[in-house]
């Protein structure tokens, strides 16, 4: 688990991974969460497709970015932060790359309150319904490396420009694909 505060808002957000088993309900499982942490908002991410929380903490700031400025296409900091972790504007294309599905077993969560210890609490509330934390799901290891590589069309030229193939610079250009999202609007 990780907290920040995003600049310049009113926003602190905690993110974290966990494993799961099979959901019988999903919208049971959100609703669940939904009530555990009043009056905190989020967003589970199917964290076989996150490029490690820095891709989550940069998306939530230009969610909320764009909501300071009016230039949202969602009506939620929450799903305007999937937007830009899946680096479209399409909400049911970001669903299909970010969104939990049924046989959804590593999530990530990103948690938003006013106050870090509120969202901390938050998160911990979630830990007791899901179960034990686990971060490891947002490492990105060779074949989530790959993985990301071709959900996100990042070529190794691209890569290579930013000095040499590594995590760091993947996650670099992936994080840029999604914060250049706002000029195509």
């Amino acid at each position: 688990m990780k907290s920040a505060n995003i600049k310049d808002s009113k926003w602190w957000v905690t993110i974290g991974g966990f494993r799961t088993k099979k959901f019988n309900d999903i919208q049971k499982f959100l609703s669940e969460v939904s009530e555990e942490i009043k009056p905190c908002i989020f967003q589970f991410f199917d964290a076989k497709n996150v490029g490690g929380w820095e891709h989550l903490f940069m998306s939530a700031v230009n969610a909320v970015n764009a909501f300071d400025e009016g230039e949202n296409v969602s009506k939620s900091i929450p799903l305007e932060t999937l937007l830009y972790a899946s680096c479209n504007d399409q909400i049911s294309k970001a669903l299909e790359i970010m969104g939990i599905k049924k046989d959804t077993r590593d999530l990530a969560l990103i948690i938003f309150a006013d106050k870090q210890n509120i969202s901390e609490q938050a998160f911990k509330n979630v830990v007791k319904i899901i179960g034990k934390e686990d971060d490891s799901v947002l490492d990105v290891y060779s074949e989530k490396y790959k993985r990301l590589k071709t959900l996100f069309n990042v070529s190794d030229l691209e890569i290579e420009a930013l000095g040499e193939q590594s995590v760091e610079n993947l996650i670099n250009l992936i994080i840029e694909r999604g914060s250049l999202l706002r000029l195509k609007r």
